[in-house]
C-alpha cells in the first residue's frame, strides 16, 4: 500500500510474491519484513510459523520510483563449524532449519538477519546468529555483501536467541533473552 499525496487514502499498489519458482504456498515468505528507503528485505524464516522447508531465505526488493523489483535471494552462509540445521533428536520431532532471516533490521548502510535456531557447533542446540550484511552497489544495483556474524553467547536461550533486532545509524541493538 502507498499513502496517495492528493486524497491522503492507502491505495493497494503491488502484490509481492515469492520469486522463487515452484514456492510453496506456505513457505512463510512475508512472515518477517524490514524496509528503508528504497530497499526492503522479506524473509521466509519463522520460528513462529514453523517453515515446511529448512531452507529459509530472505529476498532483497529495490522500488525503483514505480514498482518493487526483486535483486537477490540471501541464505545462511554454511561453513565447517557452522551447521545450519538443528540436529534431529528423538523426542524433539524433524529439524526446524536455522529460520534465518526470522529477525530482519535496516538502515542505510546495514542489513542485519537473524537465525534463531542456528547451531554454532555440533551438539549445540539453537544458540541463534545475527550476519551482519553491508549494503553495495555492484553495477548500479544495491546487494548484501557479508561481513561478520555473531552468536548468542548463552546456551540456556534455546528457542529465544537473537530473535529482536534493531538498527539506528551505526547502533546496533540486539536481544538474547
Amino acid at each position: 500500500f502507498e499513502l496517495n499525496k492528493n486524497t491522503q487514502q492507502s491505495e493497494f499498489s503491488q502484490k509481492i510474491t515469492n520469486p522463487l519458482r515452484g514456492a510453496s504456498t506456505n513457505d512463510t515468505f512475508g512472515a518477517n519484513v524490514a524496509m528503508h528507503d528504497d530497499l526492503a528485505l522479506i524473509g521466509t524464516g519463522s520460528a513462529i510459523f514453523v517453515p515446511k522447508t529448512t531452507i529459509a531465505s530472505v529476498y532483497v526488493f529495490h522500488h525503483d520510483g514505480k514498482e518493487w523489483k526483486f535483486i537477490e535471494r540471501v541464505r545462511n552462509i554454511a561453513s565447517k563449524d557452522i551447521i545450519n540445521f538443528a540436529d534431529y533428536t528423538e523426542g524433539m520431532g524433524p529439524p526446524l532449519g536455522d529460520c534465518f532471516g526470522a529477525s530482519l533490521a535496516l538502515n542505510d548502510k546495514w542489513a542485519l538477519i537473524g537465525g534463531p535456531l542456528e547451531n554454532r557447533a555440533s551438539g549445540e542446540l539453537y544458540s541463534g546468529s545475527v550476519s551482519f550484511y553491508r549494503i553495495k552497489e555492484r553495477h548500479g544495483k544495491k546487494h548484501l555483501h557479508l561481513v561478520k556474524k555473531v552468536f548468542s553467547d548463552d546456551a540456556s536461550t534455546n528457542l529465544t536467541a537473537l530473535m529482536n533486532l534493531q538498527i539506528r545509524g551505526d547502533t546496533v541493538l540486539i536481544a538474547d533473552p
